[in-house]
């Protein structure tokens, strides 16, 4: 177990590095919107877009794998979270940073659904657990330690957004240079909520109310 999991190691570093960015960001746009005096509905709107995006990433996400595989789609996602992040200082304004915010929502799902089904695909039902085990662990631990990165500059500067867009162009480094052979790509496919609900009623119910 210990063995496949050291072989996944450039997996769960690139996602790591991935939620320290946004675990960053995250916290740093809500600080940053009341400096900059934004209306609360306005702040809203723009934390909210980010889920906007992640929802739209499992509709488009598949087709884009399928036509130029997992490796270069997640340096072309996680390249696009770079620049999604580095173009909020340039730009400040409420409805710019919507449209940012929702490009990175896209691009982190895309980074994770191509890891996850890379996962998947490379480890052995039985000890499928325990890699999903570790990889939710590396979720929330990078994503917790993201916002003590708020202590490395002022919210008010650009140092912070560019602190985060180096962590997630540092996120594609390690999965470009694996070695793990690529899983195949999937035929394009919408995804079916009515499918989902009869392979497990609970699990979609459990997922809906969790989110």
């Amino acid at each position: 177990m210990n063995r496949h999991l050291r072989q996944l190691t450039a997996l769960f570093l690139g996602f790591g590095l991935l939620m320290v960015a946004s675990g960053l960001i995250n916290s740093l746009l809500a600080l940053r919107m009341g400096i900059e005096g934004f209306a609360l509905a306005s702040t809203g709107l723009v934390m909210s877009a980010h889920a906007v995006g992640f929802l739209l990433g499992p509709l488009l996400v598949p087709r884009l794998i399928h036509r130029v595989g997992h490796i270069r789609l997640f340096a072309m996602m996680a390249a696009l979270a770079a620049i999604a992040t580095l173009a909020h200082p340039l730009l400040i304004h409420p409805v710019a940073w919507l449209v940012f915010r929702m490009a990175t929502g896209f691009a982190l799902a895309g980074c994770a659904m191509i890891l996850e089904s890379w996962l998947n695909h490379r480890t052995p039902s039985e000890m499928r657990g325990g890699a999903l085990g570790v990889y939710m662990s590396v979720n929330y631990l990078g994503f917790g330690l993201g916002q003590f990165l708020l202590l490395a500059g002022k919210p008010a500067g650009f140092e912070l957004f560019s602190f985060a867009a180096v962590a997630f162009a540092l996120a594609l480094l390690p999965v470009a240079a694996t070695r793990i052979g690529e899983p195949e790509r999937p035929a394009p496919h919408l995804p079916s909520f009515s499918r989902l609900w009869r392979t497990s009623p609970l699990g979609t119910l459990g997922c809906f109310f969790a989110g």
